[in-house]
């Protein structure tokens, strides 16, 4: 599959179409890695050539794959790694897929009626709860495990949970 979409790229006809089988395909065969150089490759192409973002389903597979990527960090990382990810000082450039997004996570904040959820892998979620404090944070976890359980009810499942604060990052004056 991934020989036949590189092909298929060569020769130029609904390219986008053929990237997006060919990470599919990466990605099923557990090379998350090269999905997202694939990715890169076409993004770099796409706007050099045409000044345009990839498709919205072809960030998604990006996302996912680079995802997969960072499941190989330690656990205990991943928090650190979601905090510490450096923000640069200019405007925030995305796709106008994430800039959706961003709009409605946004009006959710405006109204409060709910909070980013990332899934790492097939146990493991990231929950941010802006402005909780710890215990509105453990609050809340043991308000999913009862309604998990409540849902699940035959489940032997244990919820866990850890709490890492989200702090501004320190700009460096000189």
């Amino acid at each position: 599959m991934v020989a036949i979409c590189g092909q298929a790229s060569g020769i130029g006809a609904d390219t986008d179409a053929f990237l997006v089988y060919e990470m599919q395909a990466l990605i099923a065969m557990g090379q998350p890695e090269q999905a997202v150089l694939a990715y890169e490759a076409f993004r770099e192409i796409l706007w050099a050539e045409f000044e345009i973002e990839p498709t919205e389903q072809m960030e998604q597979l990006y996302l996912l794959a680079e995802g997969m990527c960072q499941n190989h960090v330690d656990e205990g990382d991943i928090l650190r790694l979601v905090a510490e990810q450096q923000v640069e000082e200019r405007a925030f450039f995305c796709t106008f897929g994430v800039f959706q997004s961003i709009v409605a996570l946004e009006r959710r904040h405006l109204e409060r009626t709910g909070d980013p959820i990332a899934r790492l892998n097939a146990g493991s979620y990231l929950l941010m709860l802006t402005g909780a404090t710890e215990e509105n944070a453990r609050i809340v976890m043991e308000r999913l495990d009862r309604a998990f359980h409540k849902t699940y009810s035959h489940s032997k499942a244990c919820i866990s949970f850890r709490t890492f604060p989200l702090e501004p990052q320190k700009t460096v004056e000189n």
